[in-house]
């Protein structure tokens, strides 16, 4: 298995644990949904190149941000690589 299909894994497993630890639910707030489209843009970055990405700026979302998105915000700083794989208006970068 690849260096980034590693990291790519483990990335995934760290991003599921601190959800699964905040959350009683993935039902509520669209979670499961918006954590599956998150896991797919990670899995797919076969080479570590960051292509793929889930768009959560304001043109894609509208007002809606995800609560994903908050989640994310209060475990990982912004200079995690979760980052590398979601789309923000530059306003909403830390």
């Amino acid at each position: 298995m690849s260096r980034a299909r590693v990291a790519a894994l483990r990335l995934i497993d760290e991003i599921f644990d601190a959800v699964y630890e905040t959350t009683e639910t993935f039902r509520l707030g669209n979670i499961g949904s918006d954590l599956a489209y998150l896991m797919g843009a990670i899995a797919d970055d076969v080479h570590g190149e960051h292509y793929s990405q889930v768009d959560w700026s304001r043109d894609a979302c509208g007002e809606r941000k995800p609560k994903l998105l908050a989640i994310l915000r209060k475990r990982f700083k912004y200079d995690h690589p979760v980052w590398n794989y979601i789309v923000l208006d530059e306003k909403e970068k830390r």
